[in-house]
């Protein structure tokens, strides 16, 4: 009987034992318990205001608390959040798992969790990676006028939340900026193109080239003309020409009494000449002006005037030979004759 006894009071002890074990296993059950921390960026940044989140219990999805339930909260300025855990519907037990899910409002998500525990709040402690931007869009590019020497370029699609920075490639420069435009101004002679880096820290890919071509200057002076500059009186489809520049426009000016039939403006003419000799003239010209001209002299063979009267005998008897006819000669004429014999 007295075994029976002592048997009896270990089985009540083992008994209470496992009721107080239960009791403060669920000792918070149903009460608050806070869990609350930081959500950052990798670069120590904190999302904006546009970031929500959901947490529940493991087992029990569906019981949601957010951003907007009593006692939680998210304050973008220090990147603290809470949820008060005393507030789902269902009471929380020691040894159960929260889980929260985290979007930044701008493309990051992110999921944590922690076991809880009968402490009155934990800390959970959260980073996010953010998304990449979209690449900078090339809008309209500027190119070097004759009074400035660099080039720009109006760029889109830049984040819309926070400070981005821009960085240009070559060289790595960067500019900060709000909005998603911006013009950059400075761009030297070359190829160009840029990234973007969100306020969160992501990286975008690179966009399109943006090629600055070099600042327009007064044109040279144009090659040597080519073309005949000894021609004969009365030659027409004489053609005149200069090595042509892209962007720049030729002047053309010929003696008095010739014309210029076609290519005014151009690096070639044709020029019906007259009977002046004189200069052959191309002034080359661009936006910032007129170069120095270059300049072919011509002189212009005039045609023979009627030969003097022709000396010989003008009665000679048939049959007579060895005539001979003449006329003064002029020096550079070749003279052709005809003759009748009767």
């Amino acid at each position: 009987m007295k075994r029976n006894s002592t048997f009896g009071r270990w089985q009540l002890i083992a008994i209470q034992s496992l009721a107080l074990l239960f009791l403060v296993m669920n000792l918070h059950a149903g009460t608050p318990h806070l869990i609350g921390g930081k959500i950052t960026y990798p670069n120590g940044t904190y999302p904006s205001s546009s970031l929500t989140f959901s947490a529940y219990i493991l087992g029990r999805p569906a019981d949601i608390l957010t951003q907007s339930s009593a006692n939680c909260a998210y304050y973008p300025a220090s990147g603290n959040y809470q949820v008060q855990c005393g507030n789902f519907a269902n009471a929380w037990s020691v040894g159960e798992v929260f889980h929260i899910d985290i979007n930044d409002g701008a493309g990051g998500t992110v999921s944590s969790e922690i076991t809880l525990t009968s402490a009155g709040s934990q800390q959970l402690n959260i980073s996010i990676t953010p998304t990449a931007p979209s690449a900078p869009v090339i809008g309209t590019i500027t190119q070097p006028t004759c009074v400035t020497a660099t080039g720009s370029v109006d760029l889109s699609s830049l984040p819309s939340i926070g400070t981005w920075t821009l960085t240009k490639y070559p060289g790595g420069s960067t500019s900060t900026g709000t909005g998603t435009t911006t013009t950059v101004s400075g761009l030297s002679t070359g190829t160009h193109y840029f990234t973007v880096t969100s306020a969160a820290g992501g990286v975008s890919g690179n966009s399109d080239n943006v090629v600055i071509d070099a600042q327009p200057v007064i044109p040279s002076q144009p090659s040597a003309i080519t073309g005949n500059n000894n021609p004969c009186q009365g030659v027409t489809g004489l053609i005149y020409s200069v090595t042509n520049v892209a962007g720049v426009t030729y002047t053309w000016s010929v003696p008095a009494d010739w014309s210029i039939t076609a290519g005014q403006g151009n690096n070639s003419i044709t020029a019906p000449e007259g009977a002046a000799s004189g200069n052959i003239t191309v002034t080359p010209s661009n936006a910032c002006g007129s170069g120095t001209a270059q300049t072919l002299a011509v002189t212009v063979n005039a045609l023979p005037g009627q030969p003097s009267a022709i000396t010989g005998n003008s009665n000679p008897c048939q049959g007579v030979t060895g005539l001979s006819y003449s006329v003064p000669n002029v020096a550079r004429l070749t003279y052709n004759s005809s003759e009748h014999e009767g």
